[in-house]
């Protein structure tokens, strides 16, 4: 049996210390022990510092840095860790006890793999269950056209390294603190981008050119809960889509994509933008609707929005007369 992957857990936090006493205990109750855990405080002015001089385990390393924001915290923990694998965790989040073990368990059946993310689960502030698994949401047939060919297990899943990318461009099931990358993979793809505003989007750019480029493996049973509150989650779909239309621009621009990858997600982007379109007409954001439009190629589609932009604003107008 070959020996264990050496797993460096990063953990960024900010003003969060009684919620990272419980995502660290889920940590260090592993099964499978990480090679270490590194803790990134962005600047805390809570007791995050004396919670954590408080720990005595072995394997946590501390790191403070001015504030400066998640990312800048994800990358500095990252430049500073000595493992061959990359766990990510936020510092509200909870993993299953088998986490580790699963993922190593899956390693040994998918030897060429270099990232792999499992399945989730949503709590509250609380720790309260919330919805179902995210992959219960799933589009109807979606796994169906992500798995490989070699796959033996109902649980673990090989994908396919051809079809994965297109098929986050339907749907989205990566979560940072439910994936594990290998150390090589993150410096070939130029790791976290600390150049860019991408309106905290940064954890699905990187996730993004991962599946682009990497060759992965999921677990479908959910390993990870993830809390859910105001302050990381949103379910607004104006602020998704434009996040989600920023990131797929951005690594066009940058080249970031394999060529045979660049015509589906140009498709992405323009269906991406006719569905914002109609959104802004639809909650009445006529004048953002209005200039949104514009920056829009004239299409059908566009054409109709365009006319029923100018219907709702006509009586719009007549309404504010009467």
């Amino acid at each position: 049996m070959e020996s264990r992957p050496l797993i460096s857990v990063i953990v960024p936090t900010y003003n969060r210390a009684d919620l990272l006493r419980i995502t660290l205990n889920s940590i260090f109750s592993q099964s499978h022990e990480p090679h270490e855990v590194i803790v990134v405080d962005d600047g805390s002015t809570d007791h995050t510092s004396s919670m954590l001089n408080s720990e005595t385990h072995s394997q946590l390393k501390v790191i403070y840095q001015p504030n400066n924001g998640q990312v800048a915290a994800r990358y500095n923990g990252i430049q500073q860790c000595s493992g061959d694998w990359i766990a990510l965790c936020d510092s509200d989040d909870v993993w299953s006890s088998d986490y580790i073990a699963t993922f190593t368990a899956d390693l040994e059946m998918f030897k060429n793999i270099n990232y792999w993310f499992s399945n989730f689960g949503l709590i509250d502030v609380n720790g309260v269950s919330v919805g179902t698994d995210k992959l219960s949401e799933a589009p109807e047939n979606w796994m169906q056209g992500i798995i490989g060919a070699s796959n033996t297990a109902e649980d673990s899943l090989k994908l396919d390294d051809k079809t994965f990318f297109l098929s986050l461009l339907q749907f989205q099931p990566v979560f940072p603190s439910a994936l594990i990358f290998k150390r090589s993979l993150y410096d070939d793809i130029g790791g976290f981008r600390t150049d860019l505003d991408l309106a905290h989007s940064e954890d699905a750019h990187l996730t993004r050119r991962i599946a682009a480029h990497g060759v992965g493996a999921m677990h479908s049973k959910p390993l990870v809960n993830i809390r859910k509150h105001l302050g990381n989650f949103s379910g607004e779909f104006q602020k998704n889509q434009e996040g989600r239309l920023e990131i797929l621009e951005q690594l066009l621009r940058d080249g970031d994509l394999p060529e045979s990858f660049a015509s589906a997600t140009q498709h992405a982007i323009t269906r991406g933008n006719i569905e914002l379109f109609k959104y802004l007409i639809l909650t009445d954001q006529l004048e953002t609707a209005r200039a949104f439009g514009a920056s829009q190629p004239h299409t059908i589609e566009t054409l109709i929005l365009r006319t029923k932009l100018a219907a709702k604003s006509l009586l719009q107008r007549i309404n504010l007369l009467g």
